[in-house]
C-alpha cells in the first residue's frame, strides 16, 4: 500500500503548517524587530516553501511546467492566509504581504535550479 503523500513533499507541507501557525498568532508584531519586519519574514517563509516545493517536485521532469505550478499553487496559499488572518484578533489581510508572499515565492523558484536540478526531459514528453 503507497503512502498518501510521497516522502519528499512533508517539508514544504510540514513549512506550510508553520506558515499558517505563525500566522494565525495573535498580534504578531515583526517590525520591532527590524523595519518591514513583516514583509521580510513574509517573503523569507513563501522564500523557503518555494525551495522545498522545488525539491520535492522538481523529479518530475517538466521543470517550467512545475515551476509554474508552484508558483500559482503558492500565490493562492498566500492568499488564503492573507484572508484567514481577518479572523485572527489582531491580524489583518494585506494585500502587501501577499505581495511580499508572492516575491518570496518567485525568487524561490528562480534560483530553486541553482540547489536542485530538474530531472532530464524524457523522449517524447512535451513540456
Amino acid at each position: 500500500m503507497r503512502a498518501a503523500l510521497p516522502p519528499r513533499w512533508w517539508p514544504p507541507v510540514l513549512w506550510m503548517g508553520f506558515i499558517l501557525v505563525m500566522t494565525s498568532w495573535p498580534k504578531l508584531d515583526l517590525s520591532t524587530v527590524v523595519d518591514f519586519g513583516d514583509k521580510v519574514a513574509h517573503f523569507g517563509a513563501y522564500f523557503v516553501l518555494s525551495l522545498l516545493s522545488a525539491r520535492a517536485a522538481f523529479p518530475s521532469g517538466r521543470p517550467w511546467r512545475t515551476a509554474l505550478a508552484i508558483v500559482a499553487t503558492i500565490a493562492v496559499l498566500a492568499l488564503f492566509d492573507e484572508l484567514h488572518q481577518a479572523w485572527i484578533p489582531g491580524r489583518f489581510p494585506d494585500v502587501r504581504d501577499w505581495f511580499a508572499d508572492l516575491g518570496g515565492g518567485l525568487v524561490g523558484i528562480l534560483i530553486a535550479p541553482l540547489f536542485f536540478q530538474p530531472a532530464p526531459r524524457r523522449h517524447g514528453s512535451v513540456s
